[in-house]
């Protein structure tokens, strides 16, 4: 059973979770099992739940974290039951069920016990707190909460930091602190981030991968799309294929985007047909509202009008549904911008006004600037017309 669990966890720290990691899990359950091992069960239900939350099947990986929650109340561990909770919260927040997962990732927070002997970071691969923060910064983001979102990422890095432990901090930086910076347009953050998990580089190899991916997505932004696009799509060659999928969708949705501006919109069709496959395999649908929106801007590009709009309103839906409002005012800009294109510029403007009221904090990020400043320009436009018409009532009347 040592064994079997000792190959899965190095298997799992220099490959990634795959299949060689989920077969040596499921012999250390089996065993785990028969002569009623609860530590060991955990160790390996926790190592099946990462396979399949990091692979292709959240529904699988849900599967594993509730049975891994019932096997935490037999322990004698107190904290081993909220270990279960936070992993049933990651497969909810990567499943777009976000108000739920938020719900979850507090009451984690709330009744986190530290273990006296740092076991979890030795049995659970990163620290817990570390784990709930990053899914809960992901979902406040999501939820119309950038400034929250960040506060938090902070937290999570100096937590990471202050324990000296790698793959925490790799957590805390690459799998949520850069991606909410980036999402916020706070680039002085998401740097120092990327400087703090280049400290780690030095002792764990494969976390530099992740930060030329991060380059990459950084040099499309800052307008060199044909560089930033070859060092992106490089870096996703060599991250592992058989992990990280829920992580993925940004990268490639920034790999489609950079295609797209060097005027490459073949292949950036490609790519985001291809992520949005994916997401409809594996359950990672967190992500899928601006997969959608980058797909239905591609369409309307090409002159596809119609079946952009189609697209963006199939984007607001999922946006809707998931609570997501970070992403209703992202593909409500677009949706906005393409209606004032056509002369829509009441619905343009009804739109925009009322996704951009439900905000109550973050205005100074960007997609909210932005969604101010297509404002005015709506408003503009609607005071043109209206000057228009009572010109035209005047010219009426002089004509009677």
């Amino acid at each position: 059973m040592q064994l079997f669990a000792a190959f899965a966890a190095a298997s799992t720290l220099t490959k990634g979770p795959g299949p060689e990691s989920e077969l040596a899990w499921s012999a250390t359950l089996q065993i785990a099992e028969r002569i009623g091992d609860i530590d060991y069960q955990l160790r390996a239900l926790w190592g099946i739940w990462i396979g399949h939350h990091t692979g292709e099947s959240q529904a699988k990986a849900l599967e594993a974290a509730r049975q891994f929650r019932e096997v935490a109340t037999l322990s004698s561990d107190v904290a081993d039951p909220i270990v279960g909770d936070r992993i049933i919260g990651t497969v909810l927040w990567a499943q777009g069920e976000l108000q739920a997962a938020r719900n979850t990732m507090e009451q984690v927070l709330r009744s986190y016990v530290a273990p006296s002997d740092r076991s979890h970071l030795i049995r659970f691969q990163f620290d817990q707190r570390v784990t709930a923060y990053s899914a809960l910064s992901l979902t406040l983001w999501l939820q119309g909460f950038p400034e929250q979102a960040m506060k938090i990422v902070e937290t999570s890095a100096q937590l990471a930091q202050n324990l000296a432990h790698d793959p925490s901090i790799f957590h805390a930086t690459a799998l949520s602190g850069c991606r909410v910076a980036l999402l916020a347009g706070d680039r002085p953050s998401a740097d120092r981030l990327l400087a703090l998990l280049q400290g780690a580089v030095a002792r764990q190899v494969s976390y530099g991968v992740w930060i030329r991916a991060y380059r990459g997505e950084i040099m499309i932004r800052d307008g060199d799309p044909e560089a930033g696009s070859r060092l992106l799509e490089m870096a996703l060659t060599e991250l592992p294929k058989a992990a990280f999928h829920a992580h993925y969708a940004s990268l490639r949705a920034a790999l489609a985007q950079g295609f797209h501006a060097a005027g490459r919109a073949d292949e950036a069709t490609t790519v985001i047909e291809d992520a949005l496959a994916l997401a409809e395999r594996s359950g990672d649908v967190w992500y899928l509202p601006e997969l959608l929106r980058i797909k239905g801007g591609f369409l309307a590009a090409r002159g596809a009008v119609d079946a952009g709009e189609e697209i963006f309103l199939l984007s607001l839906d999922w946006a809707r549904r998931q609570g997501a409002l970070a992403w209703q005012l992202r593909t409500g800009i677009s949706l906005a911008r393409l209606w004032s294109e056509q002369g829509r510029i009441d619905a343009a403007h009804a739109l925009l006004s009322e996704l951009r009221a439900r905000f109550t904090e973050g205005f100074e990020t960007v997609d909210l600037v932005e969604a101010a400043q297509l404002l005015s320009r709506l408003e503009d436009s609607r005071r043109g017309d209206t000057d228009e018409i009572e010109t035209d009532k005047s010219a009426r009347g002089k004509l009677l």
